[in-house]
């Protein structure tokens, strides 16, 4: 279970890979503020994205709560505010947020913040996706308009390289332990 802010919902949607976040994170949580953002000011906006996002929510994979105690954070959206509130609120250690600033404040709180390309990542991680796969959402992410330094893009795409490189080792690991089993017989 995670707490999520608009943009990783805004961008999973706009590639139509929402499920990734329900297959990694189980139920999603967001404020109602964000449901504002994403869902009716989407909707009256014509955005599609915010189609898929109502069908999650009406679907029960994406639940819609209010915050009862909302603190201000000073330079962040009202959303990003309620986002963190909440998951201090309902004791969910993380949540989903792109914005630097709403993570700096997550984590001065106690929360650990996670992104839309450490969604990417893990899903690869897990199985869920292919590293070719994470890389073409990605890029159809930045084509729809996902903003990010170009440091972070790399820090990206060495992770998947990363994994690739954790990957070969443990598939190595696993050929030698069947070949000792085997020569031990």
């Amino acid at each position: 279970m995670i707490v999520s802010d608009a943009s990783p919902l805004i961008q999973f949607a706009k590639v139509g890979r929402l499920n990734l976040l329900v297959e990694l994170f189980g139920k999603i949580i967001i404020e109602q503020s964000v449901e504002e953002e994403v869902v009716i000011r989407g909707l009256e906006g014509g955005h599609s994205d915010a189609i898929l996002v109502k069908k999650y929510i009406e679907e029960g994979k994406i639940i819609v709560k209010r915050s009862k105690k909302p603190k201000v954070f000073r330079g962040l959206h009202e959303g990003e505010s309620k986002t963190i509130s909440l998951a201090g609120e309902l004791k969910i250690s993380e949540v989903l947020m792109d914005e630097e600033e709403g993570r700096v404040a997550a984590k001065s709180v106690g929360l650990i913040p996670r992104g839309t390309l450490f969604v990417l990542v893990e899903a690869v991680r897990k199985g869920k996706i292919q590293k070719k796969d994470a890389k073409e959402i990605f890029s159809e992410m930045l084509n729809n308009g996902f903003r990010l330094s170009a440091n972070y893009a790399q820090i990206f795409l060495d992770r998947l390289e990363e994994l690739d490189l954790v990957n070969k080792r443990l598939h190595v690991r696993s050929e030698e332990y069947a070949y000792k089993e085997i020569k031990e017989k």
